[in-house]
């Protein structure tokens, strides 16, 4: 409804709803982004402490293995970052040498309260995707999910447990979508 998708769960007395939301975006100047928020709500008569971890699949075209690149710095293999260390924004290719298909997150957009997250880890899909919360991590560990023989590229952030108090809130947001637009007359 009205460009967006709003999801309600209840965990308890903990409220969640995720909003999916197409979002105009700063690159391109079109909306193929989309404003990911997550707002929690505690309804609990005791506090509650509260984190959040999503996890994209970063499969681009064809290649389940899609490389990373944190401001001039090309990723290949698992790596975390954390505070100073996370740009304004990341960006995942099909091919880093000559990308076709090329998505972007922003960590950072002030007019939207946007901020970045606590943690971000580029890792194997699979290694995110076992586990609820916490997973092995190894920095520098390949991108192939064990007992697998091709790469499979995930990103998971992490804003970590903060305590709602009764009645508080908290709400977290990330924007996910195109990295780029190519725009070239032909004929009809």
């Amino acid at each position: 409804d009205d460009e967006q998708i709003v999801t309600h769960c209840d965990f308890g007395k903990v409220q969640v709803i995720q909003t999916l939301r197409l979002y105009r975006n700063p690159s391109t100047r079109v909306k193929d982004m989309v404003l990911i928020s997550y707002a929690i709500k505690n309804n609990d008569v005791v506090s509650h402490n509260v984190g959040v971890r999503l996890m994209l699949d970063t499969k681009l075209g064809s290649n389940d293995g899609a490389p990373f690149r944190i401001g001039s710095r090309s990723v290949t293999s698992e790596l975390r970052l954390k505070g100073e260390a996370l740009f304004d924004y990341w960006q995942t290719f099909d091919d880093l040498v000559s990308p076709n298909v090329i998505a972007q997150g922003i960590f950072r957009l002030p007019d939207e309260q946007v901020f970045p997250p606590d943690n971000l880890y580029l890792v194997n899909w699979g290694k995110v995707a076992d586990y609820l919360w916490n997973f092995p991590y190894y920095e520098g560990r390949s991108f192939i999910r064990e007992g697998e023989f091709e790469n499979d590229t995930a990103l998971a952030m992490y804003w970590e447990p903060q305590v709602i108090s009764v009645d508080g809130s908290r709400e977290v947001k990330t924007l996910y979508g195109l990295g780029g637009l190519s725009l070239q007359s032909g004929q009809l």
